[in-house]
C-alpha cells in the first residue's frame, strides 16, 4: 500500500520492510524512527562474523580491503585496477585488468 510520506510520522527500521515513501519521510519530513530489535540482532551477528573474519586475517571485500580516502580519484574502476596491478587487493587479481578497465 502506497501512503502518502507527509502522513508517515514514525517508522520502524527492521531491514526488510523500508518503503521508499518511509524513508522520504525519514528524509524530509522528520518521521521519528526506531530500531527494530531483530535489526540490531543481525547487525550484532554481522559485525560479530567481520570481526573475526578480520582476525582470522583472510581476505573479504570491504572488510579487508578498504582503500584509505586520500587515495580515492573520480575514477574508482581505474583505482580498483591500479591496486590489483600493485598486488594491494588480492580479491582482484591483475589478470582481470582488461575486464576492469572497459
Amino acid at each position: 500500500m502506497i501512503m502518502n510520506p507527509t502522513a508517515i510520522k514514525h517508522v520502524v527500521v527492521d531491514g526488510h520492510s523500508l518503503t521508499l515513501e518511509s524513508f522520504v519521510a525519514i528524509a524530509r519530513y522528520n518521521a521519528t524512527v526506531e530500531l527494530a530489535p531483530s535489526a540490531l540482532e543481525a547487525m550484532k551477528k554481522s559485525r560479530a562474523l567481520a570481526e573475526k573474519i578480520a582476525a582470522e586475517g583472510r581476505v573479504a571485500y570491504g572488510i579487508t580491503t578498504v582503500r584509505r580516502r586520500e587515495r580515492r580519484s573520480s575514477h574508482p574502476r581505474r583505482d580498483a585496477a591500479r591496486d590489483a596491478q600493485q598486488g594491494r587487493d588480492p580479491c582482484c587479481p591483475a589478470e582481470g585488468l582488461p575486464r576492469l578497465l572497459r
